[in-house]
């Protein structure tokens, strides 16, 4: 991994944590491909998956052969490149090691969905990549897993309401901190921070769709 390009990511910290973005390119994979047969899963079913996430459509460990296996491979390539630059100039990771990622998960729904507050305990690193995102779609929201933020606005009121909470800065007084995904965007962050997708009951034309994946960075010996 030596001598890969200069850092072009993007990051905010949030509640002392990093969260990290970059885009992808839609033309160097099957994006239309992915979209129109997990549409097709959808149509099947809105509800997909363990129900302890929520009431959401994913494929988390589901076999079910009713809905069609979405082909996502050509994106396993394109997460460890973008993460040869991450662990280089972010991490600054100088000595051998190997990146592996594994794609866990898709996500899609529309309105009346929500998707409960989970992390990623068996990886380093989560990467979501967002690959469809329509108007006023859900955001994601980040918990702030330090315990004072269940009481800091009762505490110092002053200061809570004259801060603005979506400045990331100031992530750290608050208990959930948003953030709205940009279509062929990827957000990178430690799997160990808490994160959820709130109920929406906004109708949109299109799905939110998302892929997941988790990412585990070795020595190699």
């Amino acid at each position: 991994l030596v001598g890969y390009c200069q850092m072009t990511l993007k990051y905010e910290m949030l509640f002392g944590l990093p969260v990290v973005k970059d885009k992808i390119n839609p033309k160097k994979y099957n994006k239309k491909e992915i979209i129109k047969d997990i549409e097709y899963n959808y149509k099947i079913s809105k509800q997909r998956g363990d129900t302890f996430f929520g009431k959401w459509h994913d494929s988390y460990e589901c076999v079910d052969k009713k809905f069609k296996k979405v082909k996502t491979e050509s994106l396993v390539d394109i997460y460890i490149e973008k993460f040869k630059n991450f662990s280089l100039n972010f991490l600054h990771i100088k000595q051998d090691h190997s990146i592996r990622v594994e794609i866990i998960n898709y996500t899609c729904n529309r309105d009346d969905a929500y998707m409960q507050v989970h992390n990623h305990p068996g990886a380093d690193f989560a990467l979501i990549h967002y690959l469809q995102v329509p108007k006023n779609a859900a955001p994601i929201e980040f918990k702030n897993q330090n315990d004072f933020s269940y009481y800091f606005r009762y505490l110092r009121p002053d200061l809570f309401k004259l801060t603005k909470e979506r400045n990331p800065v100031n992530s750290w007084m608050f208990n959930y901190y948003p953030m709205t995904p940009a279509e062929d965007s990827i957000l990178i962050f430690p799997s160990i921070m808490l994160h959820q997708v709130p109920y929406s009951k906004v109708l949109t034309k299109n799905s939110r769709i998302s892929v997941v994946a988790n990412v585990t960075i070795r020595k190699v010996n």
